[in-house]
């Protein structure tokens, strides 16, 4: 029903399954991330990402933020087929790799701004983990898509890609 889905019906639509993936649908890996156990899972996840997403955009542009998502979300998903078994499905561990992703760039900023940005994505990270203990959810992908995340944001730059090149639609003067 809308409320929940089974298993199975889970795996026949791209979630993360061990014996699938290990026998070449290497591609679960991201299909999984837009699986949802129902209702309650999808409300959840948009409600995260209506949060922190315009400020990830902002940070890092509206491309870029997707890719990173998705970059994230594979690292996640990769994260519980090793060390979890059973079907996985779901955005926190890519909505939870863009948390991971601004504290990475507050930390690396340490400017005032910076920081704030960083605690504010390290409680959210820490709300995440022990809600996600209280309802049996999958911490590990949670945590590895914070991680990677984090990792990344202390690395790249922020700013949007687009904004360092000139469009092809721009006017020459």
């Amino acid at each position: 029903g809308v409320w929940s889905f089974d298993g199975w019906t889970l795996v026949r639509f791209g979630g993360s399954w061990p014996a699938a993936i290990f026998a070449g649908q290497w591609w679960r890996l991201g299909t999984c991330i837009f699986l949802h156990a129902g209702i309650w899972h999808i409300g959840f996840n948009v409600y995260a990402l209506a949060q922190i997403g315009p400020g990830i955009e902002q940070l890092f542009g509206r491309a870029r933020t997707l890719w990173l998502f998705m970059v994230t979300g594979v690292a996640a998903s990769t994260a519980s087929l090793v060390f979890l078994d059973g079907v996985g499905i779901g955005a926190s561990g890519a909505i939870m790799g863009l948390i991971g992703l601004a504290a990475g760039w507050g930390h690396r900023d340490a400017t005032t701004v910076g920081r704030g940005v960083r605690n504010r994505m390290v409680k959210w990270a820490l709300y995440v983990l022990v809600f996600g203990f209280f309802i049996g959810a999958d911490n590990v992908a949670h945590l590895a898509g914070f991680v990677s995340g984090g990792m990344i944001g202390f690395v790249i730059p922020a700013g949007p890609q687009h904004a360092r090149r000139p469009s092809r639609f721009a006017p020459v003067h």
